[in-house]
């Protein structure tokens, strides 16, 4: 268990790593404690020579096991799974740091985390092979390998202009973009900018 405590440090947020929203050290260490799975890949995060693969898989179990996933489950089924649970059950809004990260933000994450302990335990490792990269001199930490939303859902700009949009008093028309389906009264009243309405595209399931 002492040996797991650098992991515990590391993993759930330090001065070099992200942390879990809602997930406190004394939350973890909790279920660190009667958690099997945990156990056994904080162990692995305490080895040397491991490949980044090997971690990867073991950080996407780690962070499984402490939401509560079920075995196998895919990280994007189990943050579709707690939205839903949380829409139905919760009179509240939940935001999305509630929800567990990407599988490609997790992959840095646990890149990095390796590199912390590794690097507490005196095991020399190139930072740049683990979740950091240099720009300008500088050092700065990995996030994704990706956007964080498909370049269709980024560009969504609507408006609540109630006339015709002939100016750039209309937020889509200043964006350089068509009115869409998702704007205001416009859209059936007279709107000028929606000449391209009917090329656009329902979202694809890249991100799904």
């Amino acid at each position: 268990m002492c040996m797991n405590l650098l992991f515990l440090y590391a993993y759930s947020g330090c001065d070099t790593t992200s942390l879990f929203d809602g997930f406190r050290k004394q939350t973890v260490f909790k279920l660190l404690l009667n958690n099997l799975e945990l156990q056994t890949q904080f162990k692995i995060f305490t080895s040397v020579n491991y490949s980044q693969k090997e971690i990867e898989v073991a950080g996407l179990k780690a962070t499984l096991a402490l939401y509560g996933g079920r075995k196998n489950e895919s990280i994007a089924n189990l943050c579709a799974r707690i939205m839903s649970e949380n829409f139905l059950n919760s009179s509240v809004f939940v935001g999305p740091e509630k929800l567990p990260p990407t599988e490609g933000s997790l992959k840095y994450h646990s890149y990095r985390t390796y590199h912390q302990i590794m690097t507490w335990m005196r095991e020399e490792m190139n930072g740049e092979n683990w979740g950091w990269y240099i720009r300008d001199s500088k050092i700065f930490p990995g996030t994704m390998d990706h956007t964080y939303a498909p370049d269709k859902l980024l560009k969504v700009v609507h408006c609540s202009c109630k006339t015709g949009c002939t100016t750039l008093q209309c937020t889509c028309k200043r964006s350089g973009l068509s009115c869409t389906y998702i704007c205001g009264t416009c859209k059936v009243d007279g709107c000028s900018n929606v000449d391209k309405l009917d090329n656009i595209a329902p979202f694809d399931d890249e991100y799904s």
